[in-house]
């Protein structure tokens, strides 16, 4: 009986090493899942932030740009396209948030008067708008004949701004562009809905 015990005192060792060796790489490979799948969700929620700060800044470029645009936003009318209210290239929109910067990097005037809507843009020199029809359009927004609507011929129905958005995240400090168009109807007619 005591020769028996002696020649099994190896094999148990073994036995033990071997599955311990297992169970360490079993162990070793599930952290390292484990790790991947939290890496995975927490790129997923910054997604999912930055997402969100983009419709943020965007929603705040747009206001922006409405409160300086619109003299009453329920009726569709505009400021007058000159002075105080009117928008240009370069031009840097306050909106609240000292993280984003919205920049108007081209006007627009959306020119509906022809057989087919087409885009027309305003020009600049050294920082002027230059006299072309687009810039006349668009500083003519807000002149209005009557309560139906604007001069249709020489005042701008549908302004059109494409604005930089520049976002800096305040943990990594890292700067995120956007570029986004942005329209303001200054029709001066409230559209009915449909029935």
């Amino acid at each position: 009986m005591k020769n028996s015990y002696i020649k099994q005192q190896g094999a148990v060792l073994a036995f033990s090493l071997v599955m311990l060796v297992l169970l360490t790489l079993v162990t070793a490979s599930m952290i390292q899942r484990n790790k991947l799948q939290v890496a995975v969700a927490n790129n997923a929620k910054m997604q999912t932030q930055t997402f969100s700060a983009v419709e943020n800044a965007l929603a705040l470029a747009q206001n922006a740009l409405e409160a300086q645009r619109y003299a009453d936003k329920t009726k569709n009318r505009c400021n007058s396209g000159t002075g105080a209210n009117r928008v240009d290239e370069q031009e840097v929109l306050n909106t609240g948030m000292g993280s984003i910067t919205a920049t108007v990097v081209a006007a627009y005037c959306i020119d509906g008067y022809g057989t087919l809507p087409k885009e027309i843009r305003c020009t600049y020199t050294s920082g002027n708008r230059d006299a072309v029809h687009a810039c006349d359009l668009l500083n003519n927004a807000g002149t209005y004949q009557s309560a139906t609507g604007p001069i249709s011929d020489t005042a701008c129905i549908v302004e059109e701004y494409t604005m930089n958005l520049e976002m800096i995240d305040s943990i990594s400090g890292a700067k995120r562009t956007i570029q986004s168009k942005f329209m303001v109807n200054c029709s001066g007619v409230v559209p009915v809905p449909p029935p």
